[in-house]
Formats: C-alpha cells, sequence, structure tokens
C-alpha cells in the first residue's frame, strides 16, 4: 500500500462518520483497507474516491414528489436547432 495511509478514526474523521460506520464499511466490502497487526490502514485515495460517490443524504422522495419533480424540470435546451 503506498502513499498516505489513514487509521479508522481519522477516516471516520475525514469522512464525517463515527469509527463504527467506517469498520462496517471496510466489513462490507465498500471501503478498501488492510490490516496490519490489529490494526486497519486505509488508503487516503480511497476516503477521496469514497467522498466522490457518496450517496445523498436523508430519506428517498415519496414516489409522488418523485414524479412531480420530474415532470416539472426543464429539460436542456438544443443548440443543434
Amino acid at each position: 500500500m503506498a502513499g498516505e495511509v489513514l487509521s479508522v478514526s481519522e477516516a471516520a474523521h475525514r469522512l464525517h462518520l463515527s469509527r463504527e460506520r467506517v469498520q462496517a464499511l471496510i466489513r462490507r466490502g465498500l471501503l478498501r483497507a488492510d490490516m496490519v497487526g490489529h490494526r486497519w490502514l486505509i488508503p487516503a485515495s480511497e476516503i477521496d474516491r469514497r467522498v466522490l460517490v457518496s450517496q445523498p443524504r436523508g430519506r428517498p422522495m415519496q414516489p409522488a414528489t418523485a414524479w412531480r419533480e420530474a415532470m416539472t424540470a426543464e429539460l436542456p435546451s438544443s443548440e443543434a436547432d
């Protein structure tokens, strides 16, 4: 593992998550990490990747709200016209 590596605590701080949530992400294979001794080490590049592909927070929209948003959204204008 080349480059900067972070502990679970450091990764949790950068991701604004709890240590337990970071450990759960590692166990589920959603966050790449290597066990060295009794510690998980997480590449800093993995934290950057996770931030770039993070899911929106909060509850999903209700179907009626999602349809209303979709129906009232403006379509991109075509410059080929």
